[in-house]
């Protein structure tokens, strides 16, 4: 046996063997900085500039960890330290191709194995490619991909080579996949959102399967929730957050207008008919509300005058955005035509005939995507009957802001009358918790220098006494960061 695969094999074995020492579930994602705490090495963030981490041998020894990534490369430059430490490595100081480089040298590379296994055993691995529909006879999305390595909380090209490694998916799926950037498989599961930050990780939410939905998520602060509902609105139906619901129900309805006049006998002598009334300012703005209006962030509805008797404007600026969650994005997709607002132009001048192809301006349509894969003939949108009353979608995007529990709450009510409830409701319920260095500050600082019991508490001690107090489950959101 080659002696480097017999190192291999080693490596793979020692994080199987720690994984086992520490009782750790290997179906849920690792909390790889409990695990270091449990060793008994001391845990360090720092802004390092050149380096992703380092193993020192002071005292008992401890690992660094830089501030300047994102918290997936973090959790694997951890696990990977971790594998120096057990593979009796004593001191490294490691930088991005020491901790990602396939290609680096040999002690590098056993760290590597060490690392993929230790944080994507092969029962996560399979249950998570499971559930998101990932196998080797398929055709693996980008999107699908991305999944997987967001909820396993690693790095999109380390769940690719892991993945492959346990022949989830082929090399060539692999190869494929990784040349795609990470940031167009997140635009793919969004709708072709782009989140405000790039590091953030993307959470699509579809709903509601019935009248009184609610949906749970959690997140870290910067993260962002993509909401997907149905809407039609040509009913005069819209999705309106709990602020723009309760403007509707403050609404008054007009007075009646005056009766017409009895009609005049023949006999009578015909007078002149009057002049009509001259209209209101406030009634002309109000009418000109009633039209359709573009799509605005909430920093441009801020500077529109509220009107104590008018239209409900979409969308809605939330109120919410104080709280935590901000809307970031608010988008309508067709039921008919899904269409990107740079190709609106192009589908005026198709229908008016000008244009001679529909296809070419066409956005991503998943109804005409599941219809190629089934070897059935799509059906296209008419240019002549343009889908008058189909159903299309209102895309939402929430981004997390600050770390806290928060509802959003979105009501399907009936915008021209105030009198009746909405038809549905759908909330999304997200706990937002902050990045893994700030939990891993206060946990230090909470420790009692002065007690040396209290300074052997682990971080999975502490994690479960604050989620006892809070009703969240042990270890907290850091080990969901990724």
């Amino acid at each position: 046996m080659p002696r480097f695969v017999a190192q291999r094999r080693r490596a793979l074995q020692a994080a199987a063997e720690l994984l086992d020492e520490l009782e750790i579930d290997q179906e849920q994602p690792i909390d790889v900085f409990d695990s270091i705490t449990r060793l008994g090495l001391w845990l360090v963030f720092t802004p390092l500039k050149t380096l992703l981490g380092a193993i020192v041998p002071q005292s008992d020894g401890g690992i660094m960890i830089t501030t300047e990534r994102q918290p997936s490369i973090q959790r694997y430059t951890a696990a990977h330290e971790i594998g120096h430490w057990e593979l009796d490595h004593r001191t490294a100081f490691d930088t991005y191709d020491d901790v990602l480089n396939p290609a680096a040298n040999e002690r590098e590379r056993l760290a590597q194995w060490f690392a993929s296994y230790f944080l994507m055993p092969p029962p996560l691995v399979h249950a998570t490619a499971s559930r998101h529909l990932v196998r080797p006879d398929t055709d693996v999305s980008p999107a699908q991909a991305y999944l997987v390595a967001r909820d396993m909380h690693v790095s999109y090209e380390a769940a690719l080579r892991q993945m492959a490694n346990l022949k989830v998916i082929t090399d060539h799926q692999r190869d494929t996949l990784l040349a795609v950037p990470l940031q167009r498989a997140k635009q793919d599961l969004a709708d072709g959102h782009r989140p405000r930050i790039g590091n953030a990780d993307v959470w699509p939410v579809n709903g509601p399967s019935v009248q009184h939905a609610v949906e749970v998520v959690d997140v870290v602060v910067d993260d962002e929730i993509v909401i997907a509902l149905p809407e039609n609105r040509t009913t005069g139906y819209r999705w309106l957050d709990d602020t723009a619901n309760a403007r509707r129900a403050a609404l008054r309805p007009r007075p009646e207008p005056p009766a017409f006049a009895p009609p005049a006998s023949t006999s009578a002598p015909v007078t002149p008919r009057p002049e009509p009334p001259q209209r209101s300012r406030a009634d002309i703005d109000a009418a000109l509300a009633l039209l359709p209006r573009p799509s605005r962030t909430p920093q441009d509805t801020d500077t529109q005058p509220a009107s104590d008797d008018g239209p409900i404007e979409i969308p809605q600026a939330s109120g919410q955005s104080d709280e935590g969650l901000l809307l970031v994005f608010d988008d309508y997709q067709p039921g008919w035509a899904r269409i990107s607002p740079r190709d609106a132009a192009s589908l005026r001048r198709h229908i008016a005939g000008a244009v001679t192809g529909l296809t070419d301006f066409l956005a991503p349509n998943p109804e005409l995507a599941q219809a190629t894969s089934t070897g059935t003939t799509p059906a296209l949108p008419d240019p002549a009957h343009p889908g008058a009353g189909a159903t299309g979608r209102r895309l939402l995007g929430i981004q997390a802001r600050a770390e806290g529990r928060f509802a959003y709450v979105l009501h399907y009510a009936a915008t021209h009358d105030p009198r009746t409830p909405p038809a549905a409701t759908f909330t999304v319920e997200a706990t937002v918790q902050p990045p893994p260095a700030v939990l891993h500050r206060r946990l230090l600082m909470q420790i009692d220098l002065d007690d040396p019991q209290d300074q052997d508490n682990t971080y999975r001690d502490r994690s479960r006494n604050e989620a006892n107090q809070s009703g969240a489950e042990p270890g907290g959101r850091d080990e969901t960061d990724l």
